[in-house]
């Protein structure tokens, strides 16, 4: 996916402006956190979060609340290894949506 987001920015006329990168973590807190010590010392002005599309609700909420003031807008890019509409079919999906709402309540 990186990969694509890497192409993509490179055929843009502010390509030299727009800093691509992954965020280290395992949870959404750590992924905030890493976010941090890329975006602080860029003095950045927005993002571009791009996340599963279960999860893009609770990690742009997060993202709100450790930077009030930079514009961040969501892609969620669907994976059906890990999501489905029918999530109740599937044992993973499943857990993936049951852990999605207890992190968001």
């Amino acid at each position: 996916m990186r990969e694509l987001a890497e192409r993509w920015v490179q055929s843009l006329p502010q390509a030299p402006q727009i800093v691509t990168g992954p965020i280290p973590g395992l949870s959404t807190r750590e992924e905030v956190g890493g976010a941090g010590g890329c975006l602080r010392p860029l003095g950045a002005h927005s993002l571009l979060l791009v996340t599963s599309d279960f999860h893009p609700r609770r990690a742009l909420s997060s993202f709100h609340r450790e930077f009030p003031d930079l514009k961040v807008s969501v892609a969620a890019v669907y994976d059906p290894t890990e999501f489905g509409l029918e999530w109740w079919t599937d044992r993973e999906w499943a857990k993936n949506t049951v852990y999605e709402w207890m992190r968001l309540a």
